[in-house]
């Protein structure tokens, strides 16, 4: 309206009588062109903000999404939360990580995961106060055990900390000997799987200690098929198979 009432002023302007000169209409007929593309301009222009969504949830840009599941845990104080609440559903198989140092020995319950397939070499994360952490520092070496379902109770065992020097006979875990050139330290005895295997790299990563590690020795249980899961801060099983053995391709 603004931009109208000025066109207007500006023809209200022109003197009456004789007909315009021909120079002040195209001068008009310009003025007239420019401000009507303006408006234009300024009818199609989209808003500022977009609309709210129609719909009972705000979704995020994932339309499948919900907002709330999208955002991270608000700080509560509680330095554990998104722990708790979002990397607790991570599932894992139950490993426990074991060390040693001549006659002191402990264990730690953890998990591990593969980082390279020749080399085989995996990687476990362990606590830098731990006593088990101290000693594959100290050794350069560590075992992981993969527990059975079964084996429920030394995961529980092995969560806790122990009196003196050998963690496993505190505890009544039944060690395996490491085999000759494997970096020595125990593992768990009747595990499904055990890796020994020797430090290739440590670093810190965050409040833990990554260590990764080249398997020099292995040994397997392929009667044991029920592995010891861990999902949402609670100890679960497998419980069946549902494929057939992949023949070719990824090797794991």
């Amino acid at each position: 309206m603004a931009e109208a009432a000025t066109l207007g002023e500006a023809l209200e302007a022109v003197p009456t009588g004789p007909p315009p000169q021909p120079a002040i209409t195209a001068a008009l007929i310009a003025m007239a062109e420019t401000r009507s593309a303006k408006l234009d301009l300024i009818c199609h222009l989209p808003p500022a903000f977009p609309a709210p969504r129609a719909g009972p949830a705000e979704l995020s840009d994932h339309s499948t999404i919900p907002a709330n599941l999208a955002r991270m845990a608000e700080n509560t104080g509680d330095r554990y939360a998104v722990a708790r609440t979002a990397l607790a559903r991570i599932p894992h198989g139950v490993a426990i990580i074991g060390a040693a140092d001549g006659t002191e020995r402990s264990c730690a319950t953890g998990t591990a995961m593969y980082v390279s397939f020749v080399p085989p070499m995996v990687a476990i994360a362990e606590h830098p106060g731990s006593r088990t952490c101290k000693l594959v520092q100290r050794s350069g070496a560590f075992s992981v055990s993969f527990l059975h379902a079964s084996q429920q109770d030394i995961a529980e065992r092995a969560g806790k900390s122990a009196e003196g020097p050998d963690k496993f006979a505190t505890l009544r875990i039944k060690p395996l000997e490491a085999p000759p050139d494997a970096g020595g330290a125990p593992a768990v005895a009747d595990s499904m799987a055990v890796l020994w295997c020797v430090v290739r790299d440590s670093r810190e990563t965050g409040d833990h200690v990554l260590f990764t590690g080249e398997v020099r020795a292995h040994q397997i249980d392929p009667a044991k098929i029920d592995a010891l899961l861990r999902f949402r801060r609670r100890y679960a099983h497998i419980g069946h198979i549902t494929s057939e053995e992949s023949p070719e391709g990824y090797p794991t």
